[in-house]
């Protein structure tokens, strides 16, 4: 069975318009085009309040609230939730500290950018299937 038809439903938080659509276009390769895009912590709280998703690839260093503060939001939305998603923390700093409050804030992983075709793959059969 492939992830499109499994209907998983994943959402991208990026900013930086040229990362988003390059992580676009590789995730949506994967997963037959059910993505939905997120481009501010803000977008991706609405968005994960309206929709349960399957996983998440969230930005780090996004302005106004971060990649880390939504993911903290997110984690308590899901509270009252029976599905959970797996939220996967991007970011250009490779810091043990940050890394450390990615994974306290409920990310399930933390990876820095540019994450490659090969990666997500693996992420997306890993967490989803």
């Amino acid at each position: 069975m492939s992830n499109a038809e499994k209907n998983i439903s994943i959402l991208l938080v990026e900013d930086a318009e040229i990362v988003r659509m390059i992580h676009m276009r590789l995730i949506s390769g994967l997963n037959g085009g059910n993505v939905d895009v997120a481009e501010t912590g803000e977008e991706a709280l609405l968005k994960a309040s309206n929709q349960a998703y399957d996983l998440i690839f969230m930005d780090i260093g996004l302005s106004g609230i971060s990649g880390i503060q939504a993911t903290a939001q997110i984690r308590e939305l899901e509270k009252t939730r029976e599905k959970k998603a797996t939220i996967i923390g991007v970011t250009a700093y490779e810091l043990e500290e940050v890394t450390e409050a990615c994974l306290a804030a409920g990310m399930n992983a933390v990876f820095s950018k540019p994450i490659h075709y090969v990666l997500i793959r693996k992420l997306i059969l890993e967490y989803t299937c």
